[in-house]
């Protein structure tokens, strides 16, 4: 150590300033370090020395400040400040990744989406101009896609074949040209039949074999549904339509019990007798009445929905796993346990994801939309009981304890563990029609605490 010959301090013998010590000799403290040095660096918070902005600071691609690497910003272009963030780039509301102000696009509901997201969920209407959600649009005669009241002003369904026509094209009674040509008695019989229908009354009893208590719906999609309109005022099912198939929507009214099961069962039956079709368009839907359950209750099984989503697209048709109507959720554990309102929660939660939060804020239910079309009543019945059982498990269950349980398990471990809980509930028929679809051998286990 040495004594300032100017101030009598004492310093490190390091620095060579002519008997003075760096502070008299003029030279700067880094704030980081607390070394001396002739010269510091400018950054966007205070001078440094050389070192200590080459490993804590990083330059701002725009306005070339340096900024802490905590307060930067990772971009396609690489790292921002926040003020050039703000200026030149925007989180997508949909998949929140970062994107550039250029390349964002705006969605119906004033939203901003990156290119991927808006080019899988919007489209620019063919007549009108307008983005709409391409949900909402149809499939014009030509092939370009038109929003909902360009296709009601200009397009219409044959009642006969259910093809897309042209309102200029179309025949007396809105058939085409091969229908009307072929002048048949089904064509004539169904003239006035070519609309949609509402629901008779369900008349269940109490009857609970099958399924539990718990009420539920079911929407059936199709591509083809000939005769349809010969079911309106006999079913408890809603006849509707729904831009993203060729066909109708049948949406049940609320069922309950064995006599549930058996009015999906009589609806099919008369698909099948009729030849409706499904195609990779159309989607099965369930809702499971979820109105009478605590907030607790309600995030035990949005918590057991959530962990066993591997099991559910095990399931299903390998496509369905990549369907934008029925995604991946992207809730988790931590945003499910920090739940308060479930109102509050779903009413953020997006509608076309495989377990649809969102219903629970129109219907009080959780909407299960990963399967795919179906007209067939074993498997669409069976779906209905697995959901059932798995749900009415996790409402006896705690957030804590479908966590243990779930959290963790392997796809096979999973599998093994709900056919236990179907087991338990007394529906061995399901065991054996889901172990027959998985192609698996049955071994009984115990799994189940």
């Amino acid at each position: 150590m040495k004594n300032c010959t100017e101030c009598g301090e004492s310093y490190d013998s390091i620095y060579k300033l002519d008997g003075l010590c760096p502070e008299c000799a003029g030279w700067a403290q880094c704030p980081d370090c607390d070394g001396w040095f002739e010269d510091l660096l400018e950054t966007e918070d205070e001078p440094v020395c050389e070192n200590c902005r080459d490993m804590n600071y990083t330059q701002c691609v725009h306005c070339n400040k340096f900024i802490a690497y905590g307060d930067a910003t990772v971009t396609p272009d690489g790292m921002v400040c926040e003020d050039c963030f703000d200026d030149n780039y925007i989180y997508c509301d949909h998949c929140n990744e970062i994107i550039t102000l250029d390349d964002s696009h705006e969605a119906p509901n004033d939203c901003v989406f990156c290119e991927r997201c808006f080019e899988n969920r919007c489209s620019t209407c063919a007549n009108c101009g307008e983005t709409c959600w391409r949900e909402g649009m149809s499939e014009a005669p030509n092939g370009s896609w038109y929003c909902e009241s360009c296709f009601e002003e200009h397009c219409s369904y044959c009642p006969g074949c259910d093809c897309v026509v042209w309102e200029d094209d179309t025949y007396d009674g809105g058939y085409c040209e091969d229908c009307h040509n072929e002048e048949c008695e089904e064509c004539e019989e169904c003239e006035e039949d070519s609309g949609d229908f509402d629901s008779v009354r369900f008349r269940g009893r109490d009857s609970y074999i099958r399924i539990g208590k718990r009420r539920y719906g079911v929407e059936i999609e199709t591509q083809k549904c000939k005769d349809y309109y010969s079911l309106s005022g006999a079913i408890p099912f809603y006849a509707k339509y729904d831009g993203s198939i060729s066909g109708k929507e049948f949406a049940s009214t609320i069922l309950y019990g064995d006599a549930g099961l058996e009015a999906v069962e009589n609806l099919c039956e008369f698909a099948k007798n009729h030849g409706w079709t499904v195609n990779n368009s159309c989607g099965l839907h369930i809702h499971l009445d979820v109105s009478a359950e605590k907030t607790k209750t309600l995030k035990a099984m949005a918590l057991a929905y959530y962990l066993s989503y591997e099991f559910w697209l095990s399931l299903v048709r390998s496509d369905r796993g990549s369907n934008m109507y029925c995604e991946r959720n992207r809730t988790d554990i931590t945003k499910i346990k920090a739940i308060t309102s479930f109102t509050d929660f779903a009413r953020y939660q997006c509608r076309y994801e495989w377990i649809n939060f969102a219903a629970y804020t129109k219907h009080k239910t959780f909407e299960v939309r990963l399967h795919q079309g179906s007209i067939d009543a074993e498997e669409i019945c069976n779906w209905i009981r697995l959901c059932s059982v798995f749900m009415d498990w996790a409402a006896s269950m705690s957030f804590t304890k479908v966590k243990n349980r779930l959290l963790g398990k392997s796809k096979d471990e999973m599998f093994e563990y709900i056919m236990q809980l179907c087991r338990d509930a007394g529906q061995d028929d399901l065991v054996d029609y889901y172990n027959k679809k998985a192609g698996r051998v049955v071994e009984l286990c115990e799994l189940v605490a």
